[in-house]
């Protein structure tokens, strides 16, 4: 005789859902929006948005937070005057500019559909489903650390960095090997790609090893875009690890 738990089990997945315990306390490890507050912890957390766009990030954060004091990077001149009008009066600071390994200027590739702008510029191969969008412009941006920004902040920790550039995204932790090296970041969400997009893009496991080698640990997938069943990018979030 079925058990009533199971037959409510298979039930809800014939209807393509699925009920399971938390795997860890307090957290989905699926629902990013649910798992944030326990994740940050923090009240008035302090905020690194890399890669706003345009304010996806943001209205995220300001939902699911308490207080955040956001700092949002934007290299597209256009859509950063944009941040700054709708967020206006709302706690937000937006830096027009990019983040990366080094400091000065970088090439910046504006593509018709904004979402897809990146320092690296796309490849054509078949399995990149956004081969044939069309670079509307190539500009100059400045370009600058997270170490480097920390300091002339005067920042000393942020309760949660993510980075969402396109491919770029190994370049920026690199140049927040100072910070990490501290611990002076709390929770990392870092938009990874699964298939080839980006011209020199970092792999998932090229962003692992590394925040690995600074001591931090992935902690799960959110935001797992799948075809055929197989991922091709998701939102990798990585915690401190224990010290033993």
């Amino acid at each position: 005789m079925i058990s009533p738990r199971l037959f409510i089990r298979t039930l809800v997945r014939r209807l393509g859902y699925d009920l399971h315990s938390l795997p860890v306390e307090c957290l989905t490890l699926r629902d990013l929006e649910f798992d944030l507050p326990c994740l940050v912890g923090a009240r008035d957390p302090r905020v690194l948005d890399v890669g706003a766009n345009v304010g996806q990030s943001i209205d995220l954060f300001r939902r699911t937070l308490k207080n955040p004091r956001i700092v949002s990077f934007e290299p597209n001149p256009t859509l950063a005057t944009g941040l700054r009008q709708k967020y206006a009066g709302c706690g937000v600071r937006v830096e027009a500019m990019a983040l990366g390994s080094s400091e000065g200027t970088i090439s910046f590739n504006i593509l018709e559909n904004h979402e897809l702008s990146s320092v690296l510029p796309l490849l054509a191969n078949e399995e990149n489903p956004f081969r044939d969008t069309a670079v509307l412009q190539i500009i100059d941006i400045p370009i600058t650390t997270v170490d480097s920004y920390l300091r002339n902040a005067r920042l000393d920790h942020v309760d949660l960095l993510k980075i969402d550039t396109q491919g770029f995204d190994l370049e920026v932790l690199r140049g927040a090997v100072g910070a990490l090296g501290r611990r002076a970041i709390g929770i990392i969400l870092v938009e990874v790609n699964l298939i080839s997009l980006y011209a020199g893009q970092g792999s998932l496991g090229e962003v692992e090893r590394f925040l690995a080698g600074s001591g931090y640990g992935l902690l799960g997938l959110y935001e797992v875009n799948r075809l055929n069943g197989s991922i091709r990018w998701a939102t990798a979030c990585f915690q401190p690890a224990l010290r033993r």
